[in-house]
């Protein structure tokens, strides 16, 4: 099997391409990083430049013929009042946690490779389902629309096994610059409860989508590693 890992090199997103290599599977990351995994195949992107990403999307297609399993691991999160705002923060966060995903899909969706039963994942979070955070308002708002995207690409693509994974807040690089971004903000209103270890939970969610076979759902992975079933997009 091969797979594609967007996000892949740092973080959750490094733990899911490990778990991956350890199934024998093999690896396409994407990233800012120079390099990936060792004995495995990178592309280096900044994905929030969405020129550079179209680009790297074609090379990505061009040079890889079959890909069976996509995780959608990249994500951003900027904390910041509702009423402070800008057009930018918008535009931003929806940028890099909905539209680059939107832009692989449409590929997908209109090469005349095939893509039949490929397995394809989205990330949402904790505030993907939960009662929001007021600093966190375009970063909630964006998965949410990330679930929608999921939902519809799944409905039109019966071919397909498409699903939206909602995970906790996890002890990874990430959240601990979320984390100082709160404190700069005068507050450390980020989470209540248990902030989770990333390599368990990244050892689930691998697990999860290489033995389910549904398609349109989406699942919650909580704190301590359970998983339930949220929603289904269709019957």
């Amino acid at each position: 099997m091969k797979a594609l890992v967007i996000g892949g090199t740092r973080g959750f997103g490094k733990e899911i391409s490990n778990n991956l290599i350890n199934k024998g599977v093999n690896l396409i990351s994407v990233s800012r990083a120079k390099k990936g995994c060792v004995g495995q195949l990178h592309y280096t992107c900044d994905i929030s430049d969405l020129a550079s990403w179209k680009r790297t999307i074609n090379k990505i297609m061009k040079e890889n013929k079959e890909i069976n399993l996509i995780f959608f691991i990249f994500g951003f999160a900027d904390p910041n009042p509702f009423t402070k705002l800008s057009v930018k923060d918008w535009s931003d966060t929806f940028s890099r946690n909905v539209v680059y995903v939107a832009m692989l899909l449409q590929n997908i969706e209109d090469s005349p490779l095939g893509y039949d039963g490929i397995k394809m994942v989205t990330i949402g979070s904790q505030w993907s389902y939960k009662v929001g955070n007021k600093y966190l308002v375009p970063y909630i708002v964006s998965k949410h629309a990330l679930k929608i995207l999921t939902d519809d690409f799944a409905k039109r693509n019966r071919s397909m096994i498409v699903n939206h994974i909602c995970v906790p807040t996890m002890n990874t690089p990430g959240y601990h610059v979320i984390r100082r971004s709160f404190e700069r903000i005068g507050t450390n209103n980020l989470v209540k409860g248990i902030v989770s270890d990333h390599q368990k939970i990244a050892k689930k969610l691998v697990q999860l989508v290489l033995d389910n076979n549904k398609s349109g759902v989406s699942f919650i992975i909580t704190p301590k590693g359970k998983v339930n079933r949220l929603l289904e997009a269709f019957s």
